[in-house]
């Protein structure tokens, strides 16, 4: 929780792609302006667990081209 709370990075990593479900109540989807940002509609943030097909599919769709 401490490093949530005290993170300091003023702009995101251009190199980084996030995955954000677009209902987490812990981290609102509202509030992230990233570049990379990969939506998951209706993903909570247990989505890793109920969403799993979906992630899938983004992650496949992020590094196909490597």
């Amino acid at each position: 929780i401490d490093t949530i709370v005290n993170w300091d990075r003023k702009k995101a990593d251009p190199k980084v792609h996030h995955i954000h479900g677009t209902s987490d109540e812990i981290f609102p989807f509202k509030r992230l302006s990233l570049s990379k940002l990969e939506a998951i509609e209706d993903g909570t943030h247990a989505m890793i667990i109920t969403k799993g097909s979906s992630i899938e599919n983004k992650i496949l769709q992020i590094i196909k081209p490597f």
